[in-house]
């Protein structure tokens, strides 16, 4: 079947996913498809020697330039299937046409069983930007002078504390605080700004 699938359309690397052929039960199959979702973010040499273990390890042919075609080509597999919410037979589907059938119908059935979790743990993990978690404002009074005369001129300063996205999971989210000055005509304009969004996400929202 045709249609778009929105996340680069190249076919899933077959070839790669046969090494699984190697591995020596089911449950070391289901393994090598929870450290693709780790590769995810990236291959690192912890997730390639365990994938070569669970091909067999020192008993198989295994290398680990195979077990880095493995993860990306399994890690292609899930991102389509979570993208797309597939079950069992739609992941059948993204397989190559002729594969491996015992492999094709263990492969369809982990990744389908998985997909849900998978992809709640991306939409969670995924990086968000920054959150607004407070604001305080002051007016305050200063003078300004144009040679002639001085006057006193009314501004503001506008106070947000930021929360950013921690660095690692296990640490803290940093927070920040970010001071402005404004004085009206700045104020004014923001202001409108402020407003054309209210209205915009007002009209979304309907």
């Amino acid at each position: 079947g045709g249609g778009h699938l929105g996340m680069g359309d190249e076919p899933v690397d077959g070839d790669a996913l046969l090494l699984l052929c190697q591995a020596p039960s089911k449950a070391h199959v289901n393994e090598v498809f929870l450290l693709a979702f780790r590769a995810r973010h990236g291959l690192t040499e912890v997730l390639l020697e365990k994938t070569v273990e669970k091909l067999g390890g020192d008993d198989g042919d295994a290398t680990m330039e195979d077990a880095g075609r493995l993860l990306t080509a399994a890690k292609h597999l899930i991102m389509k299937a979570v993208y797309l919410s597939l079950d069992a037979e739609g992941v059948l589907g993204l397989l190559p046409e002729g594969f491996h059938e015992a492999l094709g119908g263990l492969i369809s059935t982990i990744v389908a069983h998985h997909c849900a979790e998978w992809r709640e743990l991306i939409i969670a993990s995924q990086v968000s930007e920054p959150r607004l978690l407070d604001m305080n404002w002051r007016v305050d009074v200063k003078a300004a002078s144009n040679h002639i005369t001085t006057m006193s001129v009314p501004t503001c300063f506008v106070g947000l504390q930021v929360q950013s996205n921690p660095q690692r999971k296990d640490e803290l989210p940093p927070i920040s605080n970010v001071t402005f000055e404004l004085n009206k005509e700045e104020l004014e304009t923001m202001l409108g700004g402020l407003t054309k969004l209210r209205d915009q996400l007002s009209g979304v929202a309907q």
